[in-house]
C-alpha cells in the first residue's frame, strides 16, 4: 500500500462517512445535511413505497450456497486433481469464487443482506477474509470512505496510487517512476490486471498488521486463508503446485476485478476534497451505469456477473439496495433524474471501456493544460 493511502485509511477522520465503521461524530452535520436534502428524502419516499430498500437475505442465499460450492470445487481441483485440465478448471473455479466472494461481502457490508452488526461481520470474514483472502475490515473503511467521497482529490481511496492517476490533478502531482508510469497507463493498466487481486491482498494484509488490535479476527481469518489455500494444496499436491495453482486463481481473479471495476467512476466527474455539492448531486455526477446487453437471459448473466455492480448510480445513491432489486430501483430513480432534469447517465460496457481508455490516455499527457474542477455535462440518457 503507497504511504499516502494508509495515512489516510488509518489516521482520517471523515466528516461525511456516518455509517459504518468510519462513522465518528466529526459526521454529524453531513448526517443533518443528507436528511433536509428535500430532493434526496423525496426519492428515497419513492423507493421505500416499492419496497426496494428493505434487506433481502432469501435473495442472498442462493448466492452464497453458490460461491461456497463454487470455492470447494475449486480447492479440489487444486489440491487433489492430478490432470493439467482438472487443476486449470479449479483455478478458474477459485478466481471466479474469490471475487464473487467479494462482492457478497460487499453487499453484507452494506446492509443488503442483514442489518444485524455479528451476521455482517460473520458473512464478511468468511467471505471476504478466509475465502477471498480480501481483510475485511481494511475493505469496509477504505469502501466506506470511498462511498462517502466518490471521486473527491486525495480522498477517495479509489483515487490515491504512487503509479496511476485517475485525474489530471493527481497526474500533475507525479514525479519520478509515478510520473512515467502515469503517461502509458492506458496501456499498462489493462496489462496489470491479473495482479489486481494480489494488490488487493497486500494492502489488506497491510492495514490489519498496522491495526492488528482492532482487527484480530481479519488476523484469524487471514491466517486460516493461507492455510486452506496454500499449506494443505501443498501438503497434498506440493509446494510448486499450490503456489502455481493460488497465483493463477488469483490471475483470474484480478482480471475479473480489472473488467467489472474501473466502469463505474472512471472518467467521470472529479471533485477537490471541499465542494459544495449535495450527496445526491455528487453520486449522479460521479458515477455511471452500464446498460445490461441483449435479451433476458444475457442480461441476467451480465447483472449476474456484475452482481449488481452495473447499476452504480443506484448503489451508490442507496448502498443498502439489494442486488436484486436494483434494476426495479433504477426505474424509480431513471424516472425521477428525468422529472428534475438530474444527469443519469448510462452507456454500454464497450462504450464504456473506450471512454475509460480515452481518459487515461488524456490523463497520462503531461503537455495538456490542466483543467478546472467541474461538473459533467453530459446529456442524461433515460
Amino acid at each position: 500500500m503507497n504511504r499516502d493511502k494508509a495515512i489516510l485509511l488509518d489516521r482520517f477522520v471523515s466528516p461525511k462517512a456516518f455509517a459504518g465503521p468510519s462513522a465518528s461524530p466529526a459526521s454529524a452535520g453531513a448526517r443533518a445535511r443528507l436528511r433536509d436534502d428535500l430532493a434526496y428524502a423525496e426519492l428515497k419516499r419513492r423507493l421505500d413505497a416499492t419496497g426496494c430498500l428493505a434487506p433481502a437475505p432469501a435473495d442472498y442465499a442462493w448466492r452464497i450456497a453458490l460461491i461456497l460450492a463454487v470455492a470447494a470445487c475449486g480447492w479440489l481441483g487444486l489440491t487433489v486433481a492430478r490432470s493439467f485440465w482438472l487443476h486449470a478448471a479449479g483455478a478458474l473455479a477459485v478466481g471466479f469464487a474469490m471475487v464473487q466472494a467479494s462482492f457478497l461481502a460487499h453487499d453484507a457490508g452494506h446492509g443488503a443482506v442483514t442489518r444485524r452488526a455479528w451476521l455482517i461481520e460473520l458473512l464478511g470474514q468468511l467471505h471476504s477474509t478466509l475465502v477471498a483472502g480480501y481483510a475485511f475490515s481494511y475493505f469496509r473503511r477504505s469502501h466506506d470512505l470511498h462511498h462517502f467521497h466518490t471521486n473527491e482529490a486525495g480522498v477517495d481511496p479509489d483515487c490515491v496510487s504512487e503509479l496511476f492517476s485517475v485525474d489530471e490533478h493527481s497526474a500533475r502531482g507525479k514525479t519520478g517512476l509515478g510520473r512515467r508510469l502515469t503517461r502509458h497507463q492506458a496501456v499498462l493498466i489493462p496489462l496489470l490486471f491479473p495482479l489486481w487481486a494480489l494488490a488487493m491482498k497486500r494492502d489488506g494484509i497491510s492495514y490489519v498488521a498496522r491495526n492488528l488490535r482492532r482487527c484480530p479476527r481479519d488476523a484469524a481469518a487471514l491466517a486460516v486463508h493461507a492455510a486452506v489455500w496454500l499449506v494443505v494444496p501443498a501438503l497434498c499436491a506440493g509446494p510448486g503446485a499450490a503456489l502455481a495453482g493460488y497465483l493463477a486463481g488469483n490471475a483470474i481473479a484480478g482480471v475479473y476485478l480489472g473488467l467489472v471495476i474501473p466502469v463505474n467512476h472512471i472518467g467521470m466527474t472529479y471533485l477537490p476534497a471541499e465542494h459544495a455539492l449535495s450527496f445526491l448531486d455528487q453520486q449522479l455526477a460521479t458515477c455511471r451505469n452500464i446498460r445490461s446487453p441483449g435479451p433476458a437471459p444475457i442480461a441476467a448473466v451480465f447483472d449476474f456477473l456484475f452482481i449488481g455492480l452495473n447499476r452504480q448510480i443506484e448503489h451508490h445513491l442507496f448502498p443498502w439496495l439489494p442486488a436484486g432489486r436494483l434494476a426495479r430501483g433504477g426505474a424509480v430513480v431513471r424516472a425521477f433524474c428525468r422529472e428534475r432534469g438530474l444527469p443519469y447517465h448510462e452507456i454500454s460496457y464497450p462504450g464504456a471501456a473506450r471512454a475509460i481508455l480515452h481518459h487515461l490516455a488524456r490523463v497520462g499527457r503531461p503537455a495538456e493544460p490542466e483543467p478546472g474542477w467541474e461538473l459533467s455535462t453530459q446529456t442524461p440518457r433515460v
